[in-house]
């Protein structure tokens, strides 16, 4: 069997095709079609060709065979190779099976966009994000670092699982990547995560939105209200607007 191999991958073996009888057999045609295979089974070479002669107790050759699934999911299907046994035509059989799996797909909490929401110039505000492996292939992370995540200020990388390097197992290891919000000026900002990964096939990257919105400390004004002139044992009154 080929076992598991990842869409977008191929797996090969070779099967070793043995003559065990006491008369030389002569092959018949040997392409991918007339040996009985088909997609996602593929003839890929071998030492056995249209017509080769395996010589008697012994004689061998080889056929080459790919699995190169394009779905998830298992896959059969069976070699059948025509000879001439020296009295009649015949045919060797066996079968092949392989299971496709889906390449990693790394998927982020807070879908679609996470939100510090209000945030004090000067102050803070962190978030634990997790991203989890939905493929059936392991995932394995890039560089994991602010300037790697694509965050620049007032977003920082703040820590979390997620390290360089680190493999997210098939169908739903996850980790956690923390972003702090750290914002100087008044306003609404926004930034994105970019975390990068390999598929086991192709490079890929996994982002998240996020955003927050700014506002200037509290700070109170007392109105000027003067008193004016007032008379001895008299007094005047004001009242003071705190803003």
């Amino acid at each position: 069997p080929f076992g598991s191999v990842t869409v977008g991958l191929r797996g090969t073996k070779a099967f070793v095709v043995t003559n065990s009888g006491g008369a030389a057999s002569t092959l018949g045609t040997v392409t991918t079609a007339d040996i009985g295979l088909a997609s996602p089974f593929i003839l890929d070479g071998g030492t056995c060709g249209t017509g080769s002669v395996l010589s008697a107790s012994g004689g061998s050759c080889t056929l080459v065979v790919d699995f190169a699934p394009a779905a998830s999911g298992a896959a059969n299907d069976a070699i059948d190779l025509a000879y001439s046994n020296g009295l009649t035509d015949a045919g060797a059989s066996r079968a092949v099976t392989g299971t496709g799996l889906s390449p990693a797909a790394l998927t982020w909490s807070n879908s679609p966009l996470y939100d510090f929401g209000t945030v004090i110039a000067g102050g803070a505000s962190s978030a634990s994000l997790t991203v989890t492996n939905s493929g059936e292939t392991a995932a394995t992370l890039g560089t994991v670092s602010a300037g790697a995540l694509g965050l620049a200020a007032p977003f920082d990388f703040d820590g979390g699982t997620c390290a360089t390097g680190a493999v997210l197992a098939a169908d739903g290891g996850s980790c956690t990547v923390a972003v702090v919000f750290a914002p100087t000026d008044a306003g609404a900002t926004n930034d994105s995560v970019d975390l990068a990964y390999s598929t086991g096939v192709a490079d890929a990257s996994a982002s998240r939105a996020v955003q927050g919105t700014v506002v200037w400390p509290g700070l109170l004004a007392i109105s000027d209200e003067p008193f004016g002139s007032v008379t001895v044992g008299l007094r005047g009154t004001k009242a003071f607007v705190v803003t």
